[in-house]
């Protein structure tokens, strides 16, 4: 998991540490689903190059805070790195899309994340312009799927919630269910 940071000597990858609990599948209804759809997603490369459809997913996670849009990043993350993937946190996009255009000619097959967490901040500091240009725009790439994350959907335009090339799932992440919740519980409890 890196994102990529610049000095006076240019651009540079770095390595970042994410601190968590143990990350555990839950069986949570939208959780599920996601996992189930990327893991279908890194399976079906031929099916888009067939159709000559550029090999790539936007998914955007919405719901209150400490509803789980973090821990579910977090278990897409850890797939893709077990599968050999890179993960890419976005924290400013022109950084990001230069990263990604020099990681592209270096790596051109290996499957991406890209993450944008918080994605209404993004925005904010940045403007919607260089976020559109990464999703789908001159500066886009291939074999990727990008997640973001909102927890004020309201704030987001329509040119970033009504598009499918940018985001083809927009989904509700809600508040644990009892089920999930009891699971987790059990879980950490175990011993």
């Amino acid at each position: 998991v890196y994102t990529f940071a610049a000095d006076d000597r240019g651009l540079y990858i770095q390595r970042m540490s994410l601190l968590t609990d143990t990350l555990i599948e839950l069986d949570d209804t939208a959780s599920i689903c996601v996992l189930d759809g990327i893991r279908t997603f890194w399976a079906s490369e031929k099916e888009y190059t067939l159709r000559g459809i550029v090999y790539k997913r936007g998914i955007l996670l919405w719901g209150p805070a400490g509803s789980g849009k973090t821990a579910l990043i977090l278990q897409l993350s850890q797939e893709l790195v077990r599968r050999g993937g890179i993960v890419i946190w976005c924290n400013s996009p022109e950084r990001t899309a230069e990263g990604l255009s020099v990681l592209r000619r270096i790596e051109p097959l290996r499957p991406l994340i890209v993450i944008f967490e918080d994605i209404e901040e993004l925005i904010r500091n940045y403007g919607e312009h260089k976020i559109l240009a990464l999703l789908d725009g001159e500066l886009q790439v291939g074999n990727v799927v990008n997640i973001a994350s909102s927890n004020f959907p309201e704030l987001l335009g329509a040119r970033i919630v009504n598009r499918p090339s940018r985001f083809d799932e927009r989904i509700l992440i809600g508040m644990p269910s009892g089920k999930a919740r009891l699971q987790y519980l059990k879980w950490i409890t175990r011993k």
